[in-house]
């Protein structure tokens, strides 16, 4: 359980020397100051100062218990946790969500097929992905009534809903597809209704759970991952027919988002991969919104890759229905570059093509030059005599830099000898009995961690800070006894310097011959 392969799940990490350095998820900051340790095994925030071992990271990211947090790192390993009679934990939870999926596959009848084949999914492809039906409300109720399972971890799961005191079925005669984690597990569902009416909802997901965050599980992960590994492509689509058709004709490395545009959350499993990503979306408008915030989004994170929207009406699991597989395939080749599609987005914003106001280039200028600031300077450099190009003006125009400069002010923390202390006490515990005989507790800035530690309560979590930090030195035996002198007699002083008291002064000159 290595915690850089756990925490880059999550965030984005840069290697620094023998360390990893990243923003920190717990408070907002532009300037990593989250350091993770691969060879002492924890992490420090030194902006917000949380900080502990992998377990306390998940915890702290998915807002978990402390089984819970080993349940997520179990799965996300692929290690089954063993407990004593009566342990709560994940294990549960997934058992209801397998169990229930094989209801609705069970539930699918020849109706509900013939629909499925109808939009050109074969018998193989509905097992595979275990689509299955949601029937009526009490049938769905009935089953969890037959089989035990816990109405409570129903409604946790999403599964079973309450309102005005009554509990119903969350989904209702809908064509069921399991969503999975990138592990393999059953985790949510995505409903589609067959029903006409406008009322209706024409999907509708599993909500948030502890089990499934759709803002960062990508539908087909699990399938694709080795395809995207393979081939260093991972093509994003809209929908979850659009990812099963394609897989189904061969086309291996689609995956896509859970009902909510493309989101941070989503960005460490794909840099992973390593891979070039392809937005590939419905040329309607909303795709048109949702590839752009994608590409923006991505560019700024240093992904390559490239956009494809298709034509308005036309979109992949259609294409695949229809055969048309060759022309999708040529589509996600001559796939626009992220950026040059950012860009030529901007310019169609403004409608350089026909515009006569020389305003409408301004600002385009300015939005292009916006975006290109966020991106890796050589980056950026490079598309220098593409924007001039596009927006029709002289190279010389442009400038890269920032109108207002950030400065970086990574000022490391100047190691003190009370760290060098805390540190050796930590290490040292047979030595905390001589220096809380010598040295007073008042003496001690820290005191909340110079309690823990004397009282052999303090853990490795509350150590991260001083752990992490390469500048402190445990000491040695000489080293440490000088020091711990060296700041009683500092407080002693100081002390001697604030009062008046005759007999108060008299107890401090005996008590600095005895550390002299």
């Amino acid at each position: 359980m290595d915690i850089v392969d756990i925490v880059s799940n999550y965030i984005e990490l840069k290697k620094s020397g023998a360390n990893f350095k990243a923003c920190c998820p717990f408070h907002g900051e532009k300037t990593a100051s989250l350091v993770i340790s691969p060879a002492k095994q924890i992490f420090h925030c030194f902006g917000c100062q949380i900080g502990g071992d992998t377990i306390e990271f998940v915890r702290e990211y998915e807002k978990l218990s402390y089984p819970e947090a080993l349940e997520k790192i179990g799965d996300m390993i692929n290690v089954s946790l063993e407990y004593e009679a009566g342990g709560q934990n994940h294990q549960e939870y997934k058992r209801v969500m397998e169990l229930v999926s094989e209801f609705y596959a069970r539930s699918l009848n020849d109706e509900h097929r013939n629909y499925l084949y109808g939009r050109g999914l074969t018998e193989e492809s509905i097992r595979e992905w275990k689509i299955g039906y949601a029937p009526r409300n009490p049938n769905t109720q009935k089953f969890l009534e037959q089989n035990m399972l816990p109405l409570p971890i129903a409604q946790e799961l999403g599964i079973m809903a309450t309102s005005e005191n009554r509990t119903y079925a969350r989904f209702s005669e809908r064509i069921m597809f399991p969503i999975q984690s990138h592990t393999g597990h059953t985790i949510g569902f995505a409903g589609r209704t067959l029903k006409e009416e406008s009322k209706v909802a024409k999907y509708l997901n599993s909500p948030d759970t502890k089990l499934f965050d759709k803002s960062s599980i990508l539908f087909g992960f699990d399938k694709a991952k080795e395809a995207i590994y393979a081939t260093k492509q991972a093509i994003l689509h809209e929908g979850q027919l659009d990812v099963i058709l394609t897989h189904q004709n061969g086309i291996k490395s689609t995956i896509a988002t859970q009902g909510t545009a493309l989101t941070e959350k989503h960005l460490p499993i794909l840099k992973k991969t390593g891979a070039k990503i392809i937005i590939a979306y419905d040329g309607d408008n909303a795709g048109k919104t949702a590839a752009l915030k994608a590409a923006v989004l991505l560019s700024i994170h240093e992904f390559d890759g490239g956009v494809v929207l298709f034509s308005e009406g036309t979109d992949p699991a259609e294409m695949m229905s229809k055969n048309q597989v060759d022309q999708y395939k040529n589509q996600i080749e001559n796939a626009t570059p992220i950026i040059n599609f950012v860009l030529i987005s901007i310019r169609n914003k403004y409608n350089l093509v026909t515009s006569t106001n020389p305003y409408d280039k301004v600002n385009a200028l300015k939005e292009c030059l916006d975006y290109l600031r966020e991106l890796n300077p050589i980056v950026a450099s490079d598309y220098k005599p593409y924007v001039a190009e596009l927006l029709g003006i002289n190279e010389q125009e442009l400038n890269f830099q920032k109108s207002k400069q950030v400065i970086q002010n990574n000022v490391m923390q100047k190691s003190t000898s009370e760290d060098a202390l805390l540190l050796t006490m930590y290490h040292m515990p047979n030595w905390i009995q001589w220096c809380t005989s010598v040295c007073d507790i008042k003496a001690w800035f820290n005191q909340e961690l110079y309690q823990s530690i004397v009282s052999h309560k303090v853990t490795q979590n509350m150590m991260s800070s001083l752990l992490l930090r390469d500048d402190i030195m445990q000491l040695s035996k000489e080293q440490f006894t000088a020091l711990v002198k060296q700041k009683q007699k500092k407080f002693l002083l100081d002390l001697k310097k604030s009062t008046n008291d005759f007999s108060e002064i008299v107890s401090i000159n005996n008590k600095l011959k005895e550390v002299s």
